[in-house]
């Protein structure tokens, strides 16, 4: 299991570029770049884009394909069995050094945690909310945990403030900056304990 203060949810990786498309300034007009392509080492592979949450400011000029780069602070998740590294305003892309190394197949992209209900944020109501959301905590700090539509657990309706649960499988993820571990494909909801049998917070 993962201490919730020990949850990464952002990487650095190195490798070559292809099908680059871009860079281009972004309509913005604010500096954020818009770009994406795959990023190639050795047999593994990554598909690299724009957050939906905004786009880089910090993009090498020198970039073209076949150039060999270091991401920093990209957000890694896994699309269709394909790591995707999603670039906002906290990542850069620059040209890296001959000595540089950070392979894409050391990207954790999944994680397991145990932790209690600090707080139920979201819960289906079945006309306009379709996700559940809760935030967990233990001694190293809190994540949030969600899930959508045909992911949410079944065992998600008997869960209460003060519960300790376990997320099995769960995808790292970040939202508003905070860690956060999605119930996806293959994830599992897990109640370990009542809030009546563990001490009060």
């Amino acid at each position: 299991m993962t201490p919730l203060g020990e949850i990464v949810t952002r990487v650095s990786v190195v490798g070559e570029v292809s099908g680059l498309r871009g860079p281009n300034l972004t309509a913005a007009d604010d500096g954020t770049v818009d770009l994406s392509f795959t990023l190639q080492e050795g047999y593994d592979r990554a598909k690299v884009q724009p957050s939906r949450y905004g786009s880089p400011t910090d993009v090498t000029r020198s970039i073209r394909d076949g150039s060999r780069v270091r991401i920093d602070n990209a957000m890694a998740s896994v699309w269709r069995g394909e790591v995707v590294l999603d670039l906002d305003a906290k990542s850069s892309v620059e040209i890296a050094d001959d000595s540089d190394s950070a392979p894409i197949v050391d990207v954790e992209t999944k994680v397991n945690a145990v932790g209690r209900v600090w707080a139920i944020n979201a819960f289906p109501d079945g006309v306009g909310v379709t996700r559940w959301s809760v935030t967990i905590v233990d001694q190293t700090g809190s994540a949030g945990v969600v899930a959508f539509k045909q992911f949410i657990p079944i065992a998600a309706a008997g869960v209460s403030r003060g519960d300790e649960i376990a997320i099995l499988n769960g995808e790292i993820g970040e939202f508003n900056g905070q860690p956060q571990v999605r119930i996806g494909p293959g994830g599992r909801l897990v109640l370990l304990r009542e809030a009546s049998k563990v001490p009060d917070f």
